[in-house]
């Protein structure tokens, strides 16, 4: 069956001159009984409403509880938080935390959909030394859909997580990847509650536009390393624009780096163009331990995969050819 412990509930019902309003907040842990050595899931669960378009700051005392009930922004709030670890024999293991917010203000209406510290283990030998398949830790998702007044809904989102292999004994796997899409025709600010760790999503500009990136490792036996990072971003007018800053490849023998090279690239596609280089660099490379620096005084790779998105003058990809300009330049 299902336990539930230490729920609470906390309610305020107030009058004003726009009518009669509330604002609860309740919540508890549950955890399912029964199946032990097959199933195991369990979690948090709280429950948090406004109704009335109007700030609420309440703390209320049960017994040595104190349970805050504060809604800062005069919104209309329906929110569901919580956290959840679920484990299936030895083959799939999953915990993180989540938020679900309705947000009404005016004629607008948002679903604002929060996820994160997500681990998911998938393979065999779940928390045992003989762990043998798929990690992904750290992942995160924002997603927020809207709709104003007789719109059409669209939506904005920002994921990302880190995955690698694990258990198998030569083959190393590891990276981060990263989207972010924004569809909704506007700028985009806000902060998504997931229960744990808050999540920005954040659209300076209110372009239709997809940006994918990631930064990738992979180790065979030791000796072959192939890693680099990549971003590509998509508008909607069918350009594409394709940033390597740094993709490198080594050679390792008996602990020795016999050969290693690293390079930039840097390309578009347009509908009208085509495919379009507009860098390609090499930054350096080694042989038997002796380097040489292929291109003087280069900056190297971003710290931010999306920086660089940011510094390109995007206009040279949204109207007319695509042209390189010294923001490009690697």
């Amino acid at each position: 069956g299902i336990r539930i412990k230490d729920a609470y509930l906390a309610l305020v019902m107030f009058k004003d001159v726009s009518g009669r309003h509330y604002a609860l907040t309740a919540g508890g842990t549950s955890e399912l009984i029964g199946f032990d050595g097959i199933l195991s899931l369990s979690g948090n669960l709280s429950v948090r409403v406004n109704n009335a378009e109007s700030a609420v700051e309440e703390h209320l005392t049960l017994g040595s509880k104190v349970i805050d009930l504060v809604f800062a922004e005069g919104e209309k709030v329906q929110g569901l938080y919580g956290s959840v670890g679920l484990q299936v024999v030895d083959f799939v293991k999953l915990s993180g935390y989540f938020g679900i917010e309705k947000v009404v203000s005016g004629t607008t209406m948002k679903i604002l959909i929060g996820i994160s510290g997500v681990t998911i283990f998938m393979g065999v030998g779940a928390n045992t030394p003989d762990e043998l398949g798929i990690k992904v830790t750290g992942g995160n998702l924002g997603l927020m859909l809207i709709k104003i007044g007789s719109g059409s809904a669209s939506y904005a989102l920002t994921a990302s997580g880190n995955a690698s292999l694990v258990g198998l004994n030569g083959l190393d796997f590891s990276g981060l990847m990263e989207v972010k899409v924004n569809k909704t025709g506007h700028v985009v600010d806000e902060v998504i509650h997931s229960g744990g760790e808050d999540i920005t999503l954040k659209f300076t500009t209110s372009e239709d536009i997809m940006v994918f990136g990631g930064d990738v490792t992979i180790k065979v036996l030791g000796v072959f390393v192939l890693g680099g990072k990549i971003s590509a971003t998509i508008w909607a007018s069918g350009r594409v624009l394709v940033d390597i800053p740094i993709a490198s490849l080594s050679l390792t023998v008996n602990g020795t780096e016999i050969f290693g090279i690293a390079a930039a690239i840097r390309f578009s596609i347009t509908p009208v163009e085509g495919f379009k280089m507009l860098a390609l660099r090499m930054i350096s490379f080694s042989v038997m331990g002796e380097e040489a620096q292929a291109t003087p005084n280069y900056s190297g790779a971003s710290d931010d995969i999306f920086k660089v998105v940011q510094e390109l003058q995007i206009s040279n990809f949204t109207g007319g050819g695509a042209t390189a300009s010294k923001d490009m330049a690697l």
